[in-house]
């Protein structure tokens, strides 16, 4: 609803929506057929780990900057 809202207010990218939107899609139903063979602990622990990694890179890209981190 706050898209429909806002479409009238802002000029929207429909060259990036629009295959954002076929990716999300493709991602739920991909996400709904891999439910079946992941355990839900697993699942969790293994977002847990992304969490974590994610952090430390951004926290990493933040102090040391991202050029530097590679050269």
């Amino acid at each position: 609803m706050g898209f429909v809202g806002d479409i009238q207010n802002i000029i929207v990218d429909w060259g990036f929506l629009l295959p954002f939107s076929i990716i999300s899609i493709f991602g739920i139903f991909a996400g709904i057929y891999l439910n079946k063979y992941i355990n839900e602990n697993q699942l969790k622990r293994g977002f847990g780990w992304f969490i974590l990694v994610m952090a430390l890179f951004i926290l990493t890209e933040e102090i040391i900057g991202f050029k530097e981190l590679f050269r």
